[in-house]
C-alpha cells in the first residue's frame, strides 16, 4: 500500500472513529445504526451509513458478496448524484460493536481498503462530472449573452 493510500484510510479512521464519538457523545444508541452526512452539494451528496449486522442482512436483495463481509458493526457510504442513489460502498466493517471502539486505531483495523479505494473513485468521478457539467453550463451561459 503506498503512503497516499495509508494516510487516506488513516483520515477516514480518524473521521468515523470522531462521528462514532461525537454520536455517542449527542445521547444515541450508536449500536442501533444512524447517518453522518459529510459532504453535501446541489448536486453530489455522502452520506455514511452506521448499521449493525442485523439491520443490514434484512436488506432484500443484497448481493451475496456483499453479506459474506458484513461484521457485527458496519459502514457503508452512499453516493448521491442529483437526489438519486449512484452507488454504496462497504467501507468498514467491525467484529466489534460501535460502542466498543475506543480509539482512531480501533477504527483503523476495520477499513475495507477495497470498499474505500471503490468509494473515493467513485466520489472523484462525480465530482469531475459535476465539474464538467458546470463549465458546460457556464460556457452556454456566456454564449448566449454574446
Amino acid at each position: 500500500m503506498d503512503e497516499s493510500t495509508k494516510s487516506y484510510e488513516e483520515s477516514i479512521a480518524s473521521d468515523i472513529f470522531n462521528m462514532i464519538q461525537s454520536a455517542k457523545e449527542s445521547g444515541l444508541d450508536v449500536d442501533d445504526g444512524f447517518q453522518n452526512e459529510p459532504f453535501s452539494t446541489s448536486a453530489i451528496t455522502v452520506r455514511y451509513l452506521f448499521y449493525p449486522k442485523q439491520h443490514l442482512l434484512q436488506i432484500p436483495g443484497m448481493p451475496q458478496s456483499l453479506r459474506s463481509k458484513i461484521q457485527t458493526a458496519n459502514i457503508l457510504a452512499q453516493v448521491e448524484v442529483d437526489k438519486k442513489i449512484a452507488g454504496i460502498h462497504l467501507i468498514w466493517a467491525s467484529p466489534k460493536r460501535f460502542a466498543d471502539i475506543t480509539s482512531e486505531q480501533d477504527a483503523l483495523a476495520c477499513i475495507d481498503s477495497k470498499g474505500l479505494t471503490a468509494y473515493k473513485d467513485h466520489v472523484a468521478q462525480a465530482l469531475r462530472d459535476d465539474l464538467a457539467k458546470a463549465t458546460a453550463a457556464a460556457e452556454a451561459a456566456s454564449n448566449t449573452k454574446q
